[in-house]
């Protein structure tokens, strides 16, 4: 029994052991299954981990084998080596090695590397050609800037040459300035007593100027007077003389020939003057009618001048035979007709006789208002050419048959207060002239002399622009 006890004690204790090891075991495997699965956890997360990083393919890479030699060279994880390599790579680029990717961006645009380009290195390539460009054209810049500075240099040379030859002409201005001051300075210093003195040689002159114009009005007054007697005694002797002599008749008004035939249209005829009474070609004649011949007109005494009327037509000689002249119409009164028997005259013209002119004045044939020398010239020709005689000289004689005035002078005002001897010279020869036209103008009316202005002289000659 005992040995049985001891036995089922045995047992029972080999029981209870085998039973306390099973749970132990049967913990210990519960255990591990548990450590196993969160190990297999671990290692599918760490696959995972490992994936995200790189794939399959990478990992076969040359790149990716040798970042991974060199962080177990450095003994870092491969994530350590990377962000140490990053930070390399953002040292060398900002000089910051914990600069982020954005932060690196905002400091390459701070400096002018646009965002859009791809890599650093584009971008410094970029940088580098744009400076390249920037530092060609700061040569050309520079280069033309030497040129600009070498023509500066060329025109500054012409300016300080101009300006020297400025300044000494300026000097050599100054010293002429300085002289005329200096002679201003000496004038100045006697003028007053030189004006004085030219004041005093005026007055003196006034005074004798006026003294000798009292002495010559006396003389002229008692000239005056004595040429009115002379005049008294000239009338006399004219009437005397005209008691004695038969009147001669007036020659304005004697005709020089006739008209012996017309043409039919009117705008010829032919006169019975030729060349054995001294006609010349272009001659020109007035035609009056046969009965009334030369007409006076009514004038004021003494002005003879005007005593014709103009013929009714003007005749120009255009061909000379012996006893005859054929003459061209150059002018006609409307409803006036010529025809055989029609009496011409001409002023200038006499076949008998030489008629003497006396021409004096200015003449304006041109009617501008301005007198000119030729005109006088062109009457003087006129006369001479048609058979007259003119008188030449400032004085009238007294067997002229006409007297030819031209335009009246003026009479000039007084000087007044003015001591210029050029005015006063001037005022004197206009008052002359002037003087001297009145007595020629009167001498022909004591003399009887015909009177001819110019209007009335070009008249009776038949002259007329065409």
């Amino acid at each position: 029994m005992a040995a049985r006890s001891g036995s089922v004690g045995g047992m029972l204790y080999s029981l209870i052991i085998f039973v306390f090891l099973f749970v132990i075991c049967l913990v210990l495997t519960i255990l591990f299954y548990s450590r196993a699965n969160e190990q297999s956890q671990l290692a599918a997360e760490a696959n995972e981990a490992v994936k995200a990083m790189r794939s399959p393919v990478e990992a076969d890479s040359d790149s990716y084998k040798a970042l991974l030699n060199s962080a177990r060279q450095n003994d870092r994880s491969l994530f350590g080596q990377m962000t140490v390599q990053q930070s390399q790579v953002h040292r060398l680029i900002t000089g910051v090695g914990e600069d982020t990717v954005g932060q690196v961006k905002e400091k390459l645009a701070g400096i002018g590397v646009k965002g859009g380009q791809s890599t650093v290195v584009g971008a410094i390539t970029d940088t580098r050609a744009t400076a390249a460009a920037a530092e060609e054209a700061r040569a050309k810049a520079e280069a033309a800037s030497k040129a600009t500075a070498d023509e500066l240099a060329q025109v500054k040379l012409r300016y300080d040459s101009l300006i020297a030859a400025h300044k000494t002409e300026l000097d050599n201005r100054q010293g002429q300035i300085d002289q005329f001051q200096a002679r201003l300075n000496d004038y100045e210093q006697s003028s007053d007593a030189e004006r004085q003195q030219v004041v005093d040689q005026l007055t003196q002159t006034r005074q004798k100027s006026v003294a000798d114009l009292q002495v010559k009005e006396t003389e002229i007054r008692n000239l005056n007077a004595t040429i009115a007697q002379k005049d008294v005694r000239l009338r006399e002797l004219v009437a005397a003389l005209r008691e004695l002599m038969p009147e001669s008749p007036d020659p304005t008004l004697e005709p020089d020939g006739k008209i012996i035939g017309v043409t039919t249209e009117g705008r010829t005829v032919y006169i019975d003057l030729g060349s054995q009474d001294n006609v010349i070609l272009g001659m020109n004649f007035e035609v009056f009618d046969a009965a009334t011949g030369p007409q006076l007109e009514e004038v004021r005494p003494g002005e003879i001048a005007t005593r014709q009327k103009r013929g009714k037509a003007t005749a120009e000689v255009i061909r000379i035979d012996e006893n005859t002249a054929t003459c061209r119409v150059i002018r006609q009164e409307r409803g006036q007709r010529l025809s055989a028997g029609d009496v011409v005259s001409n002023l200038a013209y006499d076949k008998k006789r030489v008629y003497k002119f006396f021409i004096y004045g200015d003449f304006d044939l041109d009617f501008d208002e301005q007198t000119d020398p030729g005109d006088f010239d062109l009457i003087v020709s006129m006369v001479r050419q048609w058979g007259g005689k003119v008188y030449e000289g400032d004085e009238m004689p007294l067997d002229t048959d006409f007297l030819v005035l031209g335009r009246e002078p003026e009479l000039p005002a007084a000087g007044g207060d003015t001591f210029d001897p050029q005015v006063l010279g001037d005022i004197e020869r206009k008052r002359a002239a002037w003087e001297k036209y009145q007595r020629i103008g009167a001498q022909a009316s004591e003399l009887s002399v015909p009177v001819l202005n110019q209007n009335r002289f070009m008249t009776l000659m038949g002259y007329f622009r065409r």
